[in-house]
């Protein structure tokens, strides 16, 4: 009974043993293990980047190149009299009701828009063929903030927009705005 008695407190030994040392421990090591698979596939991934970072920056050069092709399309002066809209009007035979300019064009970081009150008038498919003729004219002209109602002589509606025209700021331009941009935030310091 005696030979039985070291045996039993080993045997508890080992039970207390496993359920407050090696039970937290295996819980431990499973959550490590589930942390090294996410590793891995965080490798996987970043190692497909890698093999093909220098496809994807030849990508980016050609974004960049064809980005700057599409800015330098942008005309680098506003038509303040926009012939291009009077010249659609007159060839669709719509009547420019109001055409009003801002004062003031609004420079972004390389362009500028100067935008307009707009209100014409004329037949339905007149105006639409208008529209059509001011989306592909030359330079940059969006139409914003469209109404068509009816207009008080018949079969004829109007249309009232926000025209919007846009230019290319060139680089002196943009280089003067980051200088003033730069002394501003020196001021407010």
């Amino acid at each position: 009974m005696s030979a039985l008695r070291p045996a039993a407190v080993f045997l508890a030994v080992l039970v207390v043993a496993y359920v407050f040392v090696l039970l937290p421990q295996s819980d431990e090591l499973d959550a490590l293990r589930a942390s090294l698979e996410g590793l891995k596939a965080q490798y996987l991934s970043k190692k497909k980047q890698a093999v093909n970072l220098d496809l994807l920056r030849e990508q980016v050069r050609e974004a960049d190149r064809l980005f700057g092709a599409l800015l330098r399309d942008l005309p680098n002066r506003f038509d303040r009299r926009f012939g291009d809209v009077a010249a659609a009007a007159q060839k669709r035979g719509v009547r420019i009701e109001v055409l009003l300019p801002e004062r003031d064009e609004r420079a972004r970081e390389f362009y500028a828009e100067l935008a307009a009150v707009l209100r014409v008038r004329g037949r339905y498919h007149d105006i639409g063929a208008f529209v059509g003729d001011l989306a592909a004219a030359p330079g940059s002209l969006l139409l914003h903030d469209l109404s068509l109602d009816p207009s008080a002589t018949p079969g004829q509606v109007t249309l009232a927009a926000t025209l919007r025209a846009f230019r290319y700021l060139d680089d002196e331009e943009v280089a003067a705005r980051r200088k003033s941009a730069r002394a501003a935030r020196k001021g407010k310091r």
